[in-house]
C-alpha cells in the first residue's frame, strides 16, 4: 500500500500526505460538512485558552482584596474558571441580566457615576433567556459567547472558502481564534455575539441579501458602538457596484442603500433608548463622560482618543496605511470583508483613548489577522503548512498568556482592564 495519499485542494494544488487533509478539507463531499474544520479549529483554540485561563486564574485576588472604590460590583468567590470569565465588564453584565437596568440616571452630590447604562442589551439578554433554564450566570455567559463564536467562525470560513481555498480559510480561522485578545470570545463579553452579527451583516452584502444586513446591523447597534463603519461599508459596496460591469439594477440600489441609512440610523436607538428611561435626553453621553473621567480623562472622551495625541498620531497613520494596503492586496477576500477593517480601525481610534482595551477592539478586525491570504494560497507542501499554523498557533498562545495575566485577571500583577 503506498505511503501517500493525493488529496485536491479547491486552490488547484495538490498535497501529498495523508496528515494534510486537515488543512485539506473539501466544502461539499458525502462524507465531510464544510463547518467541520472551522469548528474544530474553535472548539480547540477555546480550550487551549480555557487552560491558560485556569492556571493564570488561580492567582486571582478574592473580593475582599479590591480597592474600596472599584466601580464595578463585587467579584464572587472563589476565583473559578465560570467566575474568573465573568471578571471586568462582565460584572456588569451579570448585574444587568440579575436585576436590570437602574432607574434613572446614577449620581453622586449632582455628578454622574458610572453605571449599567454604558453597557449594551442584547448580550445579558441572551444570558438571561438562558438562565431561565437554570445555569447560573456564568455558565450562560459562556454558553452564549462560545455559541455566537463557533457560528462566527463558521460563518467567515464559509465567506473565505470559495476565492481563498480551504487552507487560507482554516488559517485565517486559526490566526483570529489565537489572537492576543482572543480569550474574550469566552467570556461575558460582547465580542462573539458582535462577531457573528458582524459576519452576518458582512455576509448579507456580499450575498445581496440586504434585508440580512439591515437586520443585523441592527443587531449589532443594541451590542455595541459599531454600526457606523458598517454603514461606511455600505456605501463602499454601493460605489463599487455602480462601477463595475456587474448588474446592479434600481431596485437593488435603493434596497441597499435603505438598509445602509436602516444600519446608520440604528447606531442611535441605544443612546434614545437611555435618554428616554432616564428622563435625560443626554444620559448616555453623560455616563460615557463619566467612564471617561474614572479612567483618568476629562469630560469628552471623543478629545483623549489616538487622533487628538499627536505624539500618537504618526504611528496610528502608519498603520492605518499599513491596513489599508493588507486589504487592497487581499483580493482572495470578499469585497464586504475587504472594505471592512479600515473603517472600523479609524472608528474605533477616533473613540477610544490609547489604553489595552483597543486589543480587545481589534478582535473585530476580522480577516485582518491572517494578512497574506495570496501568499498562504501558494503554500502546497503539507509540511510547510503545518509548520506555518504551528507558529501562528504558538505565538497567539504566548501572547494569549501575557494578555490574560496582564490585563484579564485581577491579580497583583494585573495593569488594568482588558
Amino acid at each position: 500500500m503506498p505511503l501517500k495519499s493525493r488529496v485536491a485542494d479547491p486552490t488547484g494544488a495538490e498535497t501529498g500526505l495523508v496528515g494534510s487533509r486537515l488543512f485539506s478539507l473539501p466544502v461539499r463531499g458525502p462524507r465531510t460538512r464544510w463547518w467541520v474544520l472551522p469548528l474544530a479549529i474553535f472548539v480547540f483554540t477555546r480550550i487551549a485558552s480555557g487552560i491558560l485561563i485556569v492556571l493564570i486564574a488561580r492567582d486571582q485576588i478574592s473580593a475582599s482584596q479590591l480597592p474600596q472604590n472599584m466601580p464595578m460590583p463585587t467579584l464572587v468567590d472563589p476565583p473559578s474558571y465560570l467566575h474568573v470569565i465573568s471578571n471586568w465588564d462582565g460584572q456588569w453584565y451579570r448585574d444587568i441580566a440579575a436585576h436590570g437596568y437602574p432607574h434613572g440616571l446614577p449620581t453622586n452630590h449632582g455628578v454622574v457615576q458610572q453605571s449599567a447604562w454604558a453597557f449594551y442589551p442584547l448580550l445579558p439578554a441572551l444570558i438571561r433567556l438562558v438562565m431561565t433554564a437554570g445555569p447560573s450566570f456564568g455558565l450562560a455567559a459562556s454558553v452564549v459567547s462560545l455559541v455566537c463564536g463557533a457560528l462566527a467562525m463558521c460563518l467567515l470560513y464559509r465567506m473565505l472558502q470559495e476565492r481563498s481555498g480551504s487552507f487560507t480559510a482554516a488559517l485565517t480561522v486559526v490566526a483570529l481564534c489565537v489572537t492576543t485578545a482572543s480569550p474574550i470570545l469566552q467570556t461575558a463579553y460582547t465580542e462573539s455575539l458582535a462577531l457573528l452579527l458582524l459576519f452576518v451583516a458582512l455576509w448579507g452584502l456580499q450575498q445581496q441579501r440586504y434585508a440580512v444586513f439591515g437586520a443585523a446591523g441592527v443587531l449589532l447597534s443594541m451590542t455595541r458602538a459599531i454600526a457606523p463603519p458598517l454603514a461606511l461599508v455600505a456605501c463602499g459596496v454601493y460605489f463599487v457596484r455602480k462601477r463595475s460591469a456587474d448588474s446592479f439594477s434600481p431596485k437593488e440600489r435603493s434596497s441597499l442603500v435603505i438598509s445602509g441609512l436602516i444600519v446608520a440610523a440604528s447606531s442611535m436607538a441605544w443612546p434614545i433608548v437611555v435618554g428616554a428611561a432616564t428622563g435625560d435626553a443626554a444620559a448616555y453621553v453623560k455616563t460615557q463622560a463619566a467612564w471617561a473621567k474614572v479612567a483618568g480623562n476629562e469630560a469628552r472622551p471623543w478629545m483623549v482618543t489616538m487622533l487628538h495625541n499627536p505624539e500618537q498620531l504618526s504611528v496610528v497613520v502608519v498603520g492605518v496605511g499599513l491596513l489599508a494596503l493588507v486589504c487592497l492586496r487581499a483580493r482572495a477576500w470578499p469585497l464586504a470583508l475587504r472594505l471592512w477593517p479600515v473603517p472600523y480601525a479609524i472608528f474605533i481610534l477616533a473613540v477610544t483613548p490609547a489604553t489595552a482595551s483597543v486589543l480587545r477592539f481589534s478582535v473585530l478586525a476580522g480577516a485582518t489577522w491572517w494578512p497574506a491570504p495570496g501568499w498562504s494560497r501558494r503554500l502546497a507542501t503539507p509540511r510547510a503548512r503545518v509548520a506555518l499554523v504551528t507558529a501562528v498557533v504558538t505565538v497567539g498562545l504566548a501572547l494569549q498568556w501575557w494578555w490574560l495575566r496582564t490585563y484579564f485577571v485581577i491579580d497583583p500583577y494585573s495593569h488594568g482592564h482588558p
